[in-house]
């Protein structure tokens, strides 16, 4: 939207306030790997800029839409994750994540590690005698 508006890019800040961990989540804490903090920081991988030219963005929607090859570096990756996120949203949870693990780039790492992340948390989720209905 920057470069729709000639404006220069800023810097993004996230902070974080408050971070709450329950009881019944403790032992996942505990269970998570130590971080060194001697280590170097690694770097995130470089992701395409997604900017395009006002002009552009009909037709790379068009190809989005299509699931046709974008003609913009990174909006193949970004369509897929979408795609592959309201795939899982609707249920198919399997060809959600076949459709991650087969795009590359950041974006769809990202999301075959939240995939990972939300199996294990599924795994560990016990109902009570409320959510079951006993």
């Amino acid at each position: 939207m920057a470069g729709w508006v000639g404006a220069e890019l800023g810097h993004y800040h996230l902070h974080v306030t408050s971070l709450h961990l329950y009881a019944e989540h403790l032992p996942y804490a505990r269970a998570l790997p130590h971080y060194d903090t001697r280590l170097a920081p690694v770097s995130p991988p470089e992701m395409p800029l997604l900017m395009l030219p006002w002009d552009d963005l009909g037709t790379v929607l068009e190809a989005v839409i299509e699931g046709r090859p974008c003609p913009r570096p990174g909006w193949d990756e970004f369509a897929a994750v979408m795609r592959s996120y309201r795939i899982y949203k609707s249920g198919d949870r399997d060809d959600a994540r076949a459709l991650a693990a087969s795009s590359d780039g950041p974006l769809a790492g990202g999301l075959v590690a939240w995939y990972t992340h939300l199996n294990r948390a599924e795994a560990h989720l016990v109902p009570t005698n409320s959510q079951d209905g006993s």
